[in-house]
């Protein structure tokens, strides 16, 4: 009786042990189709709710940011290192006019289309993201605000 129920708390162990490395912000090709490459996740917009077929390997995530910081109106405002956006860019420049998905904590926060093909080392999320959950993000990088 002891050996399923040890199974059973290691198995357990090891899942919150891969969900706890899962990147806090990551963005992702979003592909009109599902694949053995994507993840579907869905997307609340406008009071609709889309499922997207999310790429599992990210454009660039945790370790490509330099920064991030909270703005006065509650924006949250992202920086790359130059690694990260030499990766980006290389990424995305055959991916105009389609659809990325900017997951942070798990969760679609916002699935833009690129309308361009370089874009620099700075990005701001403006959509409605929760105050606590924009404030831990923060907190867990290294540098912040400008130091």
């Amino acid at each position: 009786m002891k050996s399923p129920l040890l199974a059973l708390v290691v198995l357990i162990a090891a899942f919150a042990e891969v969900r706890a490395a899962e990147p806090s912000v990551v963005f992702a090709k979003v592909l009109k189709e599902r694949s053995s490459s994507t993840r579907e996740m869905s997307y609340e917009f406008s009071g609709k709710t889309f499922l997207l077929h999310v790429e599992m390997t990210p454009i660039v995530a945790d370790a490509d940011f330099e920064r991030a910081e909270i703005l006065p109106d509650g924006m949250l405002k992202l920086w790359l290192t130059e690694a990260g956006e030499k990766k980006f860019d290389e990424v995305v420049k055959d991916w105009y006019q389609k659809q990325i998905a900017i997951v942070i904590n798990g969760r679609v926060v916002c699935a833009p289309s690129l309308e361009a093909t370089s874009f620099g080392r700075e990005f701001t999320i403006s959509h409605n993201l929760p105050r606590e959950e924009v404030k831990a993000l923060v907190a867990s990088f290294p540098r912040k605000g400008g130091q």
